[in-house]
């Protein structure tokens, strides 16, 4: 049976899409949007520093969605998290917690989950390596002038994705599986992101409406705004530009994506179109990675 194409849209899809044994894709998610969850602790930090700026943000009064928003796309999870924590006790647990509690790790814990997988930043590693050549040998197939010479294009594809597979493999187990439930999702889903989503924090910056809850799985310019007005007015050396934010968004999910059709794609030479089928999803999906890789280094 051919793998599905696997399409991350919100908080549920990507958990699917990134369920084990996918979960070096979940990784690579966060990876890429790290630099989000560093805007949120800048935010808690800025709430106790600034306080004359934060006299709105309290438990709504009124029954209404805590950011403001009649159109988000409510999980079961979601609605869970509505009864949990107000977002000033997020905002003290970030401030107060990040590098001292196993859920809300700091930006240095965060890259020792990361460069065992992917390497130092900044550096060729063997993922780099394996990534590159099964992008060149999908954009070799993807764009190809004429059909003469695709089965060796499609081979040639086959022959690069087997020792990224193997790879990706040989690094999943027990510990991605814990990094990408617990401390990854700690840090972004449960506390960070429930920050940056909410309409009164980002009142405070001059961005309204706030980022929908699909945000950053899917894309808002919403989101691409706030990180930029939060890091120009706090963190100006480390300003996120709405063009970067935007296409680091998109090579999280698009990486995510290609990694899971990935380890999803098992060579099939007993049923020909099947094989063919499962194939054109990798190819795709990995195309597409190498387009949105291209288009952070342009903006980088």
């Amino acid at each position: 049976m051919a793998i599905a194409q696997r399409r991350i849209t919100n908080l549920d899809s990507f958990l699917d899409a990134t369920a084990p044994p996918r979960t070096t894709a979940s990784v690579y998610f966060h990876k890429q949007v790290d630099p989000f969850y560093d805007v949120g602790l800048t935010v808690a930090k800025d709430f106790f520093a600034r306080p004359q700026l934060y006299t709105m943000v309290q438990l709504p009064a009124n029954g209404e969605p805590p950011n403001g928003q009649d159109d988000r796309e409510d999980s079961e999870r979601e609605l869970a998290e509505k009864k949990g924590p107000s977002v000033i006790e997020i905002m003290a647990r970030l401030r107060s917690r990040v590098g001292t509690d196993e859920a809300l790790p700091s930006r240095s814990q965060r890259l020792e989950i990361y460069l065992p997988i992917f390497g130092p930043p900044g550096s060729t590693a063997n993922f780099d390596t394996l990534r590159d050549d099964l992008i060149d040998a999908a954009t070799a197939f993807s764009e190809r002038v004429f059909d003469t010479g695709e089965d060796m294009l499609r081979e040639r594809v086959r022959t690069a994705h087997r020792p990224l597979k193997d790879y990706l493999m040989g690094v999943t187990g027990d510990s991605t599986n814990y990094s990408a439930r617990y401390p990854l999702t700690g840090i972004s889903e449960d506390s960070s992101l429930i920050v940056l989503r909410d309409a009164r924090i980002c009142a405070v910056f001059g961005v309204a409406p706030a980022p929908n809850s699909y945000w950053p799985y899917r894309e808002d310019s919403q989101g691409d705004k706030l990180l930029e007005e939060i890091t120009g007015k706090l963190d100006p050396a480390n300003k996120l530009e709405r063009q970067e934010a935007s296409n680091r968004q998109r090579l999280a999910a698009r990486g995510a994506e290609a990694l899971a059709a990935v380890i999803d794609y098992t060579e099939n030479s007993g049923d020909v179109q099947d094989d063919i089928q499962s194939l054109n999803v990798l190819i795709t999906t990995c195309y597409t990675w190498g387009a949105a890789k291209k288009a952070l280094q342009r903006s980088g």
